[in-house]
């Protein structure tokens, strides 16, 4: 055989087929729903990615078989080819299947491949209540938006054709019936990658695919279709009617958006005036926008943006009806972003995106410490002007390390990418090995070794956008290319295939041809690219515009380098691009793209070019991969653990796993990388953790315990410290209210309780100086879930830590009093929640919003703390017949088991669901706590029943065995306590069983353990904020008795609090509350301190009376006293304090028993008054007076006392009615001091002739007199 017969041979081998070119009709998509759900047409994957619950109704479509999708269903096909953001129309014929009403709900998403919106809606069109809503989000966040409203709402069961077309160039239209209804004629910049597409979801995106919440809202739909181009009216008319359609074949006027789209619409890029230049990526080392780092910028990734994205967006065409609860950005973001440098000079800074203001410099690099901010504007390198979408700022002379800072004049509006460079003259260094190409426009660039790369560029880019050439070694074997390109735009991909021994199947074997490639070689160092003179007509000032992108190996959608430069016609220049290093895995090969503002450009003006890779040792290589890989895992995880998702056809977390995965390829002992693998990979031991031995003399118990409590404080402490700014955290408040979860817990266990309830009070202010609260519920219309974090969960926090406090109090009262709006009786005589959809101005009543769902039940936390407060009679009726109502709902077997639904629908009773409704069991948990009936416990033994004890954990806040009178759940714990693995709340249980210390031991471990591994990711690696946690609910059982909160456990279940004299206290007392009841508990302390503790014990779920107390020294660590002291007698019970003793260095046991009747406090007036109250009017004292009992409040007197006591002035309270009606009852009281008096350390005090509910909320500090 000749050799050219070898070589032709191979390159058949090599080389795979071409991409077959588009239909002219421009359709990439369609799906009749005739059979199934397989796309008949489709140019990208034509299986759907997810489906549930939807079907496919052989009849009855408007043209054969339609697709029936459920309320709750889940469907979403592949956008790669199958749709283009540039331009393109959607067409499908939509049914409603039920009665449309005023409510909004999405007909249909496609979703961006990335994007900082935790939705990544690219297109979505919606039933807006009264007609049709569309829109596509341009690359700077806002939206292209029609709205139509129709004459008449269509019938049930009426097929309405609904059709979008866009096109960036000129804007959209809406067409409904085949008749245009709507238009905005706004150019736009919509280049971007797209994930996937689909009907009726609430969310489609690379991190999820769900309908959850307030968008189960299904429908019939037949004859999808989407074309490549945005069809005109008669196209459209034809499809409405059934027919195919004729569609014109636009051209745009493409130059004005492309030029724009990549800067060349200015002046044009720096010049290369050198032969060779050398261009260094200066990666920063940080980022602050705010507190908060916020990498999405300078991530390498177009589509995701600095800032991120507001739920109230002031964007043109963004906020709309659904105002997203989860938003991961301080409110007064966005502002100012600063990016830090490490020392390394620099002198080029490109920015992609709308943003328009100050660009400066900062000598100083370091990132400020704590939550200070920057506050050095430095000094200014350039104004980015109105309208600017890409700029290139070249400064005069290098500067070294410090900070680039951009301060925004509009706040939302976005920087895509900023990227910092060296430009030098220079050429590439020596390395290890360079191995050179040569670009060959004659040569069919498609290699199975860049398989991956051409899917992408056919999947990512219109076909106008796909120009590729190979650049090959010399003497390498290739196919000639069939055909031309037809017309192009002023883009060349080019490809560097890695290796050429492999081959597409079903070709001849392939022995003893040529070998090239790159393949496990050292680490690249960067690329050199040799541009020859191109003979192209020039732009502006004699120069042809470029942009050079590189992209990352293993993420074709992010560029390691993105910069624009300028050459002049006819001369050749030589630029080295040193990228970040990277060790390259197998099957890597190097892609990158080079554009113009030239139409001529393309193929053939690259023709012949050299392109050079350098390497150098893969040690050397190693630092910058994985750094920049470290980055990208931390980055992309911080973002995507706000859904949890752990699927790899998601395409983010395919993404974060690919990253993760190249990370520990390249080293397997990375600390980070080793920490997020054990993330998502719990089922694997983790790595040995050392932890800190007991010092001697100290139990191994109270050591672990304290150690713990400490883990969990130092982080709320850093949150504190380092994020919270004007009381944000950054996680759009809605967020932090879900942070601060942890708050109360710690706080009540003396883990600095004043900080901590300063930080909770400035949240809380945050969220009412933003407006999230409207007549007692969030402002925004939302679902069941979110409403409740918005800032109703955080209002029942503060309750907590201000027991009594007028404010709190009648807070909660602001959101209980509209139960009755969200509750009522339904034709069946049960009282049920009539909504999961609704905000303060708006309830909907819609179906298939009237389904109650567990996380609805969250919503009565307030009423919880109410009826536990003063008992609240008419609120716990209602509360009473809530859970009656749901309790109605249950079935009963012929053994006499009972089981419960998970959701109830109002109208009509309807029921489904019935596994562990655990935040439905709250209500009855808290109803049980109230009657003693037992048949509120027969929806928690279902729980028990089907899935055991520990499904209960977060309902039942005590200790299970007594809470319920199981005594043989004991054995159970501690057989379940036998697995290694056993959970906290476990192996809590089996000491409780026991009294064995040993299985606290292990849990202080197992939280040490967990906390020290995961604390960096916690904290410094800045994930959405609702997401970080120390686990405190076990440590909260053995120290107070009980939990007090965490999150969506609304019952709380503590017997006592702790506050401490000292800072460390907390930290320095081990405790352990032993046989916890309301009316007796032994409490077993050791000081681990060489000095006394002191420390003050609150009561909380505890019977008010009279009590005794024995303590004594426990030497032998039994938990009973050596030889306990006489008992002394004190007043104790709910809201009274007891001021206890521990001496040094040894364990304490002391008895608490109820030696009297539980007196009912809730049954009692109470009067409060808070330092907030107090003022000044003229020469007069005024204070508000609050009434907060259960019983109206008379013959009260207000005192004004010096700081000595001796009363000054007094007046009487005016009688008033207790807030039974859930509405404040208030009176001003007014006192005039006598003339002269040192009113320094003053204080009004409140005296009543009865017993009150507490009497702490009965003083306030009065303010300085104004002079």
């Amino acid at each position: 055989m000749k050799l050219t017969t070898i070589l032709m041979a191979g390159a058949a081998l090599w080389c795979a087929p071409a991409a077959t070119a588009l239909a002219d009709d421009g359709l990439l998509f369609r799906l009749s729903a005739d059979r199934d759900l397989v796309a008949e047409v489709a140019r990208g994957q034509a299986a759907p990615t997810f489906a549930d619950k939807v079907s496919i109704a052989p009849q009855g479509g408007r043209m054969g078989g339609h697709l029936r999708a459920e309320d709750d269903q889940v469907l979403a096909w592949s956008a790669p080819g199958n749709i283009q953001a540039q331009r393109g129309s959607l067409a499908f014929f939509w049914r409603a299947r039920e009665p449309l009403g005023a409510n909004q709900f999405p007909l249909f998403r496609v979703s961006y491949a990335n994007h900082s919106s935790w939705d990544m809606v690219f297109l979505r069109i919606d039933w807006n209540g009264q007609g049709f809503d569309a829109f596509v989000t341009d690359a700077n966040l806002s939206r292209v938006r029609v709205s139509w409203t129709m004459p008449q709402r269509p019938a049930p069961d009426a097929w309405t054709h609904v059709a979008f077309a866009w096109d960036e160039t000129r804007g959209v239209k809406l067409y409904v019936d085949g008749r245009l209804v709507a238009r905005n004629d706004q150019p736009a910049l919509l280049d971007a990658g797209l994930d996937q597409f689909g009907p009726h979801s609430r969310i489609i995106s690379p991190m999820q695919v769900q309908s959850r919440y307030n968008f189960l809202r299904g429908g019939d739909l037949d004859e999808i279709r989407i074309y490549d181009r945005a069809l005109d009216e008669p196209a459209v008319t034809a499809l409405a009617r059934g027919a195919e359609p004729s569609p014109a074949d636009a051209r745009p006027e493409w130059l004005a958006t492309w030029t724009h789209r990549l800067g060349f619409d200015g002046p044009p890029p720096p010049y290369l005036k050198d032969e060779t230049t050398a261009i260094r990526r200066v990666e920063f080392t940080d980022q602050r926008d705010v507190a908060q780092r916020m990498w999405k910028g300078n991530d390498g990734v177009r589509e995701t943006t600095w800032p991120g994205v507001y739920n109230r967006s002031r964007l043109t065409g963004r906020h709309d009806y659904f105002t997203l609860p989860d938003w991961n950005v301080y409110s007064m973001g966005g502002k100012a972003g600063t990016w830090f440098l490490p020392q390394e000079r620099w002198n080029h800074v490109e920015i992609q995106g709308a943003a328009y203001g100050l660009l400066s410099a900062l000598d100083d690099g370091r990132v400020p410490e704590g939550s200070n901010l920057v506050g050095d504007e430095g000094d200014l390198l350039a104004r980015r002007r109105q309208g600017s979408e890409r700029t290139t700022t070249r400064l005069s002379t290098d500067r070294t390390g410090g900070a680039v800072r951009f301060v925004n004049d509009d706040q939302e509006t976005p920087i895509q990418e900023i990227g910092v460079y060296r430009v030098s003259t220079g050429s590439a260094p020596q390395g290890i090995g360079r191995f050179d190409f040569i670009i060959r426009g004659d040569a069919d660039p498609t290699f199975e070794a860049t398989r991956a790369i051409s899917d992408f560029i056919a999947g990512r880019h219109p076909i106008e956008e796909r120009a590729t050439v190979a650049a090959l070694p010399a003497g390498s074997p290739f196919q000639p290319r069939a055909t031309s390109p037809a017309e192009t735009r002023p883009l060349v991909h080019v490809v560097i295939p890695q290796d050429f021994r492999t081959q597409p199947p079903g070709l001849p074997l392939s022995r003893n041809g040529p070998i090239y490639g790159y393949e496990n070689f050292g680490g690249l160092d960067g690329l050199e690219l040799t541009l020859p003179a191109l003979d192209i007509a020039p732009g502006r000032d004699g120069l042809i515009p470029l942009n050079i992108r590189v992209k990352d190996p293993l993420t074709p959608t992010r560029d390691l380098m993105d910069v624009n430069v300028s050459v002049r016609p006819g001369e050749a220049r030589t630029v080295w691009l040193d990228t970040r290093d990277r060790v390259l895995a197998s099957g890597q090969s190097i892609y990158f793209t080079i554009a113009s503002a030239s139409p001529d450009f393309g193929p053939a003006a690259l023709d012949g070019a050299k392109v050079a890779l350098i390497f150098k040792s893969r040690q050397d290589a190693r630092a910058e991969h994985e750094a920049d890989r470290f980055e990208q895992v931390r980055d992309n995880y911080g973002f995507l653990v706000e859904e949890r998702q752990s699927n790899r056809d998601l395409g983010l977390f395919k993404r974060f796993y690919e990253d993760l995965s190249d990370l520990l390829r390249v080293n397997p002992e990375h600390p980070g990388g080793v920490r997020y693998w054990a993330e998502w990979n719990p089922q694997q031991p983790l790595p040995p953790i050392e932890l800190a031995p007991a010092p001697h003399g100290v139990p191994a118990w109270a050591w672990g315990q304290t150690q713990a409590l400490k883990q969990a404080g130092d982080f709320v402490q850093w949150w504190i410290d380092n994020r919270q700014v004007e009381g944000e955290f950054g996680g759009g408040l809605s967020d932090d209210t879900d942070l601060t979860n942890q708050w109360p817990g710690l706080a009540l266990m003396g883990v600095q309780p004043d900080k901590l309830n300063g930080s909770l009070s400035a949240m809380i202010d945050a969220t009412y100086r933003n407006g999230m609260f409207t007549n007692g519920l969030g402002t925004i219309v939302t679902d069941e879930l979110h409403v409740y974090e918005e800032g109703i969960n955080a209002i029942s926090q503060a309750a907590y830590l201000n027991r009594g406090d007028p404010l709190a109090l009648e807070r909660l009262m602001e959101t209980a009093v509209r139960y009755q709006d969200l509750t009522a009786v339904n034709p069946h005589g049960n009282r049920l929640l009539i909504s999961n959809y609704f905000g303060g101005d708006h309830i909907v009543t819609e179906a298939p919003w009237q389904w109650s769902k567990p996380y609805s039940y969250l919503i009565f936390h307030p009423g919880l703390l109410l009826v536990d407060w003063n008992g609240s009679p008419e609120l716990k009726r209602l509360l009473l017949e809530v859970a009656d109502g749901y309790l109605a709902h249950g079935r009963q077997d012929e053994q006499g088991r009972w089981t419960y639904p998970t959701e109830i629908n109002w109208p009509d009773g309807a029921t489904r669901g019935g596994s562990n409704p655990q935040q439905t069991n709250l209500l009855m948990w808290a109803a049980y706590r109230w009657t003693a009936d037992a048949k509120y416990l027969r929806p928690i033994e279902q729980v028990l029943r089907q899935s055991g004890p520990s499904a209960l954990s977060g309902v039942i806040s005590g200790h299970m065995v007594a809470a319920l009178a199981r005594p043989e759940l004991r054995d159970a714990f501690i057989q379940a306590a036998r697995d290694r693995n056993a959970s906290p709340y476990v192996l809590n249980a089996a000491w409780g069983a026991t009294g064995d210390k040993a299985y606290l031991e292990r849990l202080y471990d197992d939280l040490r353990r967990s906390g020290q591994f995961r604390m960096p990711m916690m904290t410094e690696d800045h994930w959405w904020v609702d997401r970080v946690e120390i686990p405190t609910q076990e440590l909260q059982r053995q120290r107070l008795g009980g939990v007090a909160l965490w999150r969506n456990a609304i019952v709380p279940g503590h017997l006592i609090s702790w506050r401490f004299d000292a800072p460390d206290g907390a930290e320095n007392l081990a405790v352990l509350v032993r046989e916890p009841t309301g009316t007796g508990f032994r409490i077993v302390a050791h000081n681990l301190s060489g000095a006394p503790i002191e420390a003050t014990v609150t009561g909380a779920d505890i019977a008010t009376g009279r009590w005794s107390l024995r303590q004594g020294a426990d030497a032998d660590g039994d938990d009973e006293a050596d030889a306990a002291g006489p008992a002394q007698a004190f007043d104790f019970g709910r809201d009274r304090l007891l001021r206890l003793s521990f001496p040094p260095a040894m364990t304490t046991v002391l008895d608490l028993a109820l030696e009297s009747e539980a007196q009912d406090v809730t049954a009692r007036p109470d009067l409060g008054v808070a330092d907030r109250d107090l003022r000044w009017r003229g020469g007069r004292l005024e204070a508000t007076v609050h009434s907060l009992g259960s019983r109206p409040s008379a013959g009260a007197v207000a005192r004004l006392e010096a700081a000595d006591g001796r009363v000054l002035a007094e007046a009487a309270v005016p009688d008033l009615a207790p807030p039974d009606d859930l509405r404040a009852k208030t009176a001003t009281v007014r006192l005039s001091p006598p003339s002269g008096a040192n009113l320094a350390g003053a204080r009004l005090r409140l005296v009543s002739p009865d017993p009150e509910i507490t009497e702490a909320n009965n003083d306030a500090a009065v303010p300085a007199r104004p002079r």
